[in-house]
């Protein structure tokens, strides 16, 4: 197997970039998901797993710059995290309501909302039950905690997923970074979902040595249009009737590609070797 796109995407929710090459410290990947996009009133950050109120994110990418800093680019400006309060002001704009670009580092325990679509078979049993009582006529809504310090992950540092699960699914591997997200795409696995067979082992990249922990659950994002592309909502309906694993101490969840944790840091550069093996 071989690693056949890298991306990263500095702030979360917004739209990310392809890359050549990643640096990856204990971190994850350099200058992945650093930043995001505060609620000012709730305090949340924005995620597009609730669309119904961030869409409006999907019309903004982000890049990072060699100086740490981040360039947003978005319906009708060009701005800089280090004009923080201009930033903010253009994301307001876009957003029609008040938020704040902030780093990780800035927010102790960030959380974020996410909301689940009537998709037979893809909502946790405990987050349905818990929706039926709280707010039964809607979809199910849920507040996730994030692991915090220097980057917005939504669980492990490093999320991958195969070439062949992308294409299962009809996506090519560019239209797979934009719906899922993922910062390594592996060509040469055999069949689809054989990222499962990763969990609990190594992976070895280039200089990085990585530790599989967990299947990556899966959300709304990948069926939103983004940019041209239309919104595919069979994505979820699929992987929910073929896909359910079981994540000890989680449940069972709609599931495609891995996280994984970083033993070793390095760099990762796109044509790669990935190696798996035993702990």
């Amino acid at each position: 197997m071989r690693v056949h796109r890298l991306a990263r995407y500095p702030v979360k929710a917004l739209q990310g970039e392809a890359v050549a090459s990643a640096e990856v410290d204990r971190h994850g990947v350099t200058s992945d998901r650093r930043y995001a996009v505060q609620d000012v009133e709730s305090g949340l950050v924005a995620s597009l797993k609730n669309p119904r109120r961030w869409s409006a994110l999907l019309t903004v990418s982000a890049r990072a710059h060699d100086d740490g800093s981040v360039g947003l680019r978005g319906p009708d400006a060009v701005v800089s995290s280090r004009d923080v309060e201009r930033a903010s002001a253009h994301l307001s704009r876009w957003c029609g309501r008040p938020v704040r670009l902030v780093e990780a580092r800035q927010l102790d325990a960030p959380v974020i909302e996410r909301l689940w679509p009537e998709v037979e078979g893809l909502v946790p049993d405990d987050v349905l039950a818990q929706a039926k009582q709280s707010s039964p006529a809607g979809w199910p809504v849920s507040a996730n905690g994030l692991p915090g310090g220097d980057s917005f992950v939504d669980s492990g540092r490093v999320h991958l997923i195969s070439a062949a699960t992308l294409r299962h699914l009809d996506l090519t591997p560019a239209d797979g970074l934009h719906r899922f997200r993922p910062n390594v795409v592996v060509a040469g696995a055999p069949r689809p979902y054989n990222e499962d067979a990763w969990v609990g082992k190594v992976l070895r990249i280039g200089s990085v040595v990585l530790k599989v922990d967990i299947p990556t659950p899966r959300c709304i994002v990948p069926t939103l249009a983004h940019d041209s592309a239309p919104e595919r909502p069979e994505i979820l309906r699929v992987l929910a009737a073929e896909h359910r694993v079981l994540i000890p101490e989680f449940g069972t969840y709609t599931c495609a590609g891995v996280y994984a944790d970083v033993v070793a840091p390095g760099v990762i550069r796109q044509g790669d070797d990935v190696h798996v093996s035993e702990c």
